[in-house]
């Protein structure tokens, strides 16, 4: 696959995204109507404030271009935490984890319902920080009734953080949704990308079993009926369970708190702390939520500074828990299945590398970093990158069956890739494609070269 990732904001003003040699971003439809409400690059000093007019009624998105003096994996200083208001209402907390990236990075912010007529948009420091922050742009999208993407924003979450711990660790990126228009009732499902999260999986984990740092989680679903109107409606609770959702509505936005250390949510407020994240990425129809986060590069390279800053508060080299820079992996995108149905399965990559006398693997020898499952496996996974070894250094790729399990079908290798120095996802050419059966314990080479 070709072409480069984009932040997905459709038509947003400069280009100053991250790019990837990692298939192309998807766009939305055009906004019902977009303004351009600020394109001159100014230091926020306390608040700015821009009075605006809405021609129609509909469900406000605001993208804000922002750059700070400072750096997500400087523990003293890694982020500044802002405000934005809509009609002085909050609508959201703002926690700049981008940084210095040159030219800012655009935070978007779901402002909810608004009536057509006069508003007024602010932006303000709220925390205690000094550290020095631009506003490169504003812009205003908003999306009416008869917009094909209204019903999404109609129903997306907002998210409470855990107050203070989501101000440095563990923050909301963005948002994805999945819509089924073909079931009965059709049904909206939310989920949220954390930048990682300080409980439930160890770091070992998320890395060779999902491939990633971040945490996935899936929030809310909403259940329509005929006239799209809600009927029922549930969010994922403590022990990844699912409750019926209880708690309070903005208009038809329902409010989740994030509850515990490993982001599961509660309908019950217990902070002040306020993410509202507009729904722009649609899930992938194969079911890998890791392609998502190609979509938006950015999200490698926030989780890749968090790991290093969380690594080194844990200097213990004997800790269990300790993984490598995240530049240190290659990852891999697969899918397999059980060959028998109900039968668990599973496997591991094992890879060569040129000049390299040792083999590592993707479950670096342990059964409890082996992918297995009883459906179908639609996964990501990583594998150690010695320092400064490239594609063009892979000799050997294999994959190997479980031995105590069923036999599985390897399916396809989607995609590898690693981080560059910038933290962010760069393909590698190697890749295979087809159906093979596996029997419990056997290898196969997948890519050789000499």
């Amino acid at each position: 696959m070709s072409g480069r990732f984009a932040q997905i904001l459709p038509s947003l003003f400069l280009p100053i995204v991250f790019c990837a040699s990692l298939g192309s971003a998807q766009q939305l439809p055009s906004p019902s109507f977009a303004k351009i409400l600020f394109s001159r690059a100014t230091t926020l000093k306390k608040t700015w404030e821009k009075n605006f007019v809405s021609p129609q009624a509909g469900h406000a998105v605001a993208h804000f271009q922002i750059s700070s003096d400072t750096d997500w994996e400087d523990q003293k200083n890694s982020a500044a935490l802002l405000e934005v208001t809509v009609d002085e209402r909050l609508a959201s907390h703002v926690v700049t984890f981008m940084g210095r990236v040159n030219g800012g990075h655009v935070y978007s912010i779901h402002l909810g319902f608004l009536n057509a007529g006069h508003h007024e948009l602010a932006l303000q420091r709220v925390d205690s920080s000094h550290a020095a922050i631009k506003l490169h742009n504003v812009r205003l999208d908003l999306y009416s009734a008869n917009h094909p993407f209204y019903s999404v924003l109609v129903h997306a979450p907002v998210i409470f953080g855990r107050n203070p711990d989501m101000r440095t660790s563990d923050v909301p990126l963005l948002m994805a949704y999945e819509k089924n228009s073909s079931n009965t009732p059709e049904e909206i499902k939310y989920t949220v990308y954390f930048s990682n999260e300080n409980g439930g999986t160890p770091p070992p984990g998320l890395l060779h079993l999902w491939g990633r740092y971040t945490d996935i989680e899936w929030a809310y679903r909403v259940e329509l009926d005929a006239t799209h109107k809600r009927q029922r409606v549930f969010f994922q609770g403590r022990a990844h369970q699912e409750f019926p959702y209880l708690g309070s509505f903005e208009n038809s936005q329902p409010a989740l708190q994030v509850a515990t250390a490993n982001n599961m949510f509660s309908d019950s407020l217990a902070t002040k702390l306020r993410f509202a994240l507009p729904p722009f990425y649609e899930m992938p129809a194969n079911g890998l939520r890791e392609s998502v986060m190609l979509e938006a590069p950015w999200t490698w390279h926030v989780s890749a500074k968090e790991a290093r800053r969380e690594q080194r508060l844990n200097p213990n080299p004997t800790d269990s828990t300790r993984i490598a820079d995240l530049r240190r992996y290659l990852y891999i995108q697969f899918i397999a299945e059980p060959e028998s149905a109900g039968v668990k399965a599973g496997g591991y990559f094992k890879i060569k590398y040129k000049n390299d006398p040792s083999e590592y693997s993707s479950n670096l020898g342990s059964p409890l970093l082996i992918i297995r499952r009883e459906k179908k496996i639609v996964r990501q996974t990583a594998v150690p990158l010695p320092a400064n070894y490239t594609e063009n250094d892979l000799q050997r790729l294999e994959f190997a069956a479980e031995a105590n399990g069923g036999g599985l079908v390897l399916k396809n290798v989607l995609r590898l890739f690693a981080l560059d120095d910038n933290d962010l996802p760069r393909e590698w050419k190697q890749n295979w494609h087809g159906s093979l059966r596996l029997p419990a314990g056997q290898n196969v080479v997948l890519f050789e070269q000499p």
